[in-house]
């Protein structure tokens, strides 16, 4: 428990949720693509179906989340020394940011097996 809290609320790890979540936007256009690619940066393997389900499913709630609250997106990109691109749409970075913590505290990116 304190690994998962560690690695969703450090500052550190949400700040390099973000500058992954920039990278693989400034690479893609395409969403799938963007999380078959963070998903690949991090675990080094390529999500199946059901992940990438998952993963599409989970970036859409964050995404309405954070149009409907645009103040909790900024909130999360200001967290970290390295300021977010002010060229891309806030609300994708950060729905993108919040997949990229959630896959950096999953079991394939901890664990190699």
């Amino acid at each position: 428990p304190l690994q998962a809290l560690t690695m969703m609320n450090d500052p550190q790890f949400v700040e390099a949720g973000r500058v992954l979540a920039e990278r693989v936007i400034n690479n893609s256009e395409d969403n799938k693509q963007r999380l078959v690619e963070l998903y690949r940066l991090l675990t080094s393997q390529y999500p199946d179906e059901n992940e990438l389900s998952v993963m599409d499913e989970m970036y859409t709630q964050f995404l309405d989340k954070y149009t409907q609250a645009p103040e909790e997106a900024d909130h999360l990109l200001s967290i970290g020394e390295k300021p977010p691109l002010p060229s891309l749409d806030k609300t994708i970075v950060a729905a993108l940011s919040t997949v990229a913590n959630l896959i950096i505290n999953h079991d394939a990116t901890v664990i190699k097996r």
